[in-house]
């Protein structure tokens, strides 16, 4: 399955990765195909981390748009700290 679906895609991304990796600086060090991974990785976060998002800030990342659903939430130590001063 991974040499029949996942590695001609990856064929294809790769290339245009290994360019960009010679024009910026700092890029030049890291393997073309992990950088690949960390990509994926990194826009897989927000899906990964919805519950959270959604408890620790009043995000809903589920949305076209994310939006704060009734504004930023404090953490709920942090709320009782504010309700004392």
């Amino acid at each position: 399955m991974a040499q029949k679906f996942i590695r001609p895609r990856h064929d294809q991304t790769v290339m245009p990765i290994r360019h960009v990796t010679t024009l910026t600086a700092g890029l030049k060090e890291i393997d073309p195909v992990m950088l690949l991974y960390m990509i994926t990785a990194i826009a897989q976060v927000p899906h990964l981390l919805t519950s959270e998002m959604r408890y620790a800030h009043g995000i809903n990342a589920m949305r076209k748009k994310a939006k704060f659903l009734t504004g930023p939430r404090p953490l709920p130590a942090l709320a009782r700290l504010h309700s004392r001063a």
